[in-house]
């Protein structure tokens, strides 16, 4: 299949069409569930049309129902191929189009089956609301309340939705049809930290880092981190920077990032900011793309940015993008065009700890960014630095060597003393 939405069919399930077209074992039927029904004869359950008349049949002459007869199917050689074509696609676009011509004797579930197992999914109960204040349906075949991003209902304030419900906000875009998807973000997560904020002034959960360590907390969340790897393109990591240290907020909704202040109570203006996300590359899937394709992947660090596959990719923000930047296309990526961007390469493994493939480009774009050396040192490293160099890196700042801290002293000239 050339998508990676989970409820379309996956290859686990395409036994069933092997045993259809290949050995006859199962069927496969196209029809509108909502005209069938079944009924019990003896041990055996039928498939019905109710909308049918059971006793229409097709005679020579037609029916008073003005069921199609026979020769509304023959061909009368005297009359031109076209004038025969004509004909029958007359037919085919008539009420009669929707129905099969079915024969008694051959009727497709004229069998009975022993046991029948209902997989239709559900439709949420609109019914249970006022219909004139109550939830309103959106564009999802009608199957989903529409709501906010905040998981409010878009016409009854202080009433939020939870679990399959919300998966609105990210229909067939990411994986909140599902207890793996919706668990982080409209079960026990985002909305809950939402809420906490928005009613008790709980400040959404955040953890504190010294700049030197961004690398070492960046490498560990894209490998460990469950949230964005199964909501990618809908959670990320925010990394508020704040000179010599960071602040660190977790699987944060990306729909709301320019109301992260608001909605986390973490004060963000005038700092600079770092979104990490999980996304799949634009040539992934689609209806022209093949997803087996021999280039279908890239083992290039160079060409990061052409990965295909789940990876990290990095958004940095000098300040934090407006609203309107949300609509604003620019077809790089799920987030508004950043300062810069950076690709972390795809793996088939989705392991990114490889020295030279992953953590070297991911180190330089991050002393880039930041413009400060984040490397970390030994602390004979440090010793060295601090008597040959004029400025000591971050790491060498709070090193002890033989049981003396190394002080840096920035209006001291390391040059003049002889």
């Amino acid at each position: 299949m050339k998508t990676h939405v989970y409820y379309f069919l996956l290859a686990v399930n395409n036994g069933l069409l092997d045993t259809y077209q290949l050995k006859s074992l199962d069927g496969l039927l196209e029809a509108a569930v909502e005209e069938m029904s079944f009924v019990k004869k003896g041990n055996k359950l039928y498939v019905t049309f109710p909308e049918e008349d059971e006793e229409e049949t097709i005679s020579d002459e037609g029916d008073s129902k003005n069921f199609p007869s026979m020769r509304d199917f023959s061909f009368n050689a005297s009359k031109s191929m076209e004038e025969n074509s004509t004909k029958t696609s007359n037919f085919r676009n008539s009420k009669f189009q929707k129905r099969e011509l079915i024969f008694a004797d051959n009727f497709s579930l004229r069998e009975g089956y022993h046991h029948v197992i209902r997989c239709l999914g559900f439709k949420f109960d609109f019914s249970i609301f006022n219909s004139s204040g109550g939830l309103k349906k959106i564009v999802k075949n009608g199957k989903y309340p529409g709501i906010k991003e905040t998981f409010e209902s878009n016409t009854i304030p202080n009433l939020f939705v939870a679990g399959v419900i919300s998966h609105s906000l990210d229909y067939r875009k990411s994986a909140g049809g599902f207890i793996h998807g919706f668990r982080y973000t409209a079960r026990a997560r985002a909305m809950h930290h939402l809420l906490e904020w928005r009613n008790h002034k709980i400040k959404w959960p955040s953890q504190l880092f010294k700049l030197n360590d961004l690398l070492n907390v960046l490498i560990l969340r894209m490998n460990e981190a469950s949230g964005p790897y199964q909501m990618f393109g809908v959670l990320a990591d925010i990394v508020v920077l704040n000179n010599y240290e960071f602040t660190l907020i977790e699987e944060y909704p990306v729909s709301l990032l320019p109301r992260l202040e608001a909605f986390t109570g973490h004060e963000v203006k005038g700092k600079h900011l770092i979104v990490m996300v999980m996304e799949y590359g634009e040539e992934f899937s689609g209806p022209d793309k093949d997803t087996f394709r021999p280039d279908r992947a890239t083992g290039d660090p160079l060409e990061a940015h052409r990965s295909n596959f789940l990876h990290p990719v990095l958004y940095f923000y000098e300040d934090l993008p407006k609203e309107s930047d949300l609509f604003t296309n620019w077809n790089k990526g799920i987030l508004p065009k950043p300062n810069h961007l950076h690709h972390v390469l795809e793996d088939f493994l989705t392991t990114w700890t490889s020295q030279q493939s992953h953590i070297l480009p991911l180190r330089r774009f991050l002393e880039t960014v930041t413009k400060k050396d984040i490397r970390q040192r030994f602390t004979d490293s440090c010793l060295l630095i601090s008597l040959t160099n004029k400025k000591i890196p971050l790491s060498c700042r709070r090193k002890s060597t033989f049981g003396t801290k190394i002080l840096y002293r920035p209006t001291i000239n390391i040059e003049n003393i002889s």
